[in-house]
Formats: C-alpha cells, sequence, structure tokens
C-alpha cells in the first residue's frame, strides 16, 4: 500500500474516532473508556 494512502487512511481513521469521542462527551457515555471499533459492518455481513 502506498505509504501517502496509508497516512491518509490513518488520518481519517483518527479524525473518526476524534469526532465520534466528542459526541459521546457530549452526552452522558464514558468517552474515554468506550471503545472506538473501525470498521464495515457492511462488509463483514457479506464475507459470510
Amino acid at each position: 500500500m502506498n505509504k501517502r494512502i496509508w497516512q491518509t487512511t490513518k488520518l481519517l481513521e483518527l479524525k473518526v474516532e476524534m469526532e465520534v469521542r466528542e459526541l459521546l462527551d457530549a452526552t452522558t457515555s464514558p468517552a474515554t473508556t468506550t471503545p472506538v471499533i473501525i470498521g464495515s459492518a457492511l462488509e463483514r455481513l457479506e464475507e459470510r
């Protein structure tokens, strides 16, 4: 995989995780202890 694509992908995943944690902070959910799982549920379902 191209290093630039890898960096872009990793940065995007980090940005999404940060945004999810901000949303959790805005609610009563524990943002620091809630696991954030990166992946596609649809892709997982299609593997069956």
